[in-house]
């Protein structure tokens, strides 16, 4: 859980920086990374719930979140 929250935050930094980036292709690049990084954690909650080591409801919130962190990135990138 404590890799899961690491990595949120460390998703929202390079959201934050992303945005002082100058050029367009490092922007891109930057916002792909969020969101891949973004559909891997959402892979491992996953598995982390059935495998036990989360809950149910726990993972359905992390989820929830991560999708939205995915939606935004959508939404940046059009």
């Amino acid at each position: 859980m404590k890799k899961i929250t690491r990595n949120i935050l460390i998703i929202s930094g390079v959201a934050i920086l992303s945005s002082f980036t100058t050029t367009k292709i490092n922007k891109q690049f930057e916002l792909n990374e969020i969101q891949n990084t973004a559909e891997d954690m959402i892979e491992w909650i996953i598995e982390d719930e059935a495998s036990g080591n989360v809950g149910r409801e726990q993972a359905d919130t992390y989820i929830d979140n991560l999708y939205q962190i995915v939606d935004a990135v959508d939404r940046i990138k059009q």
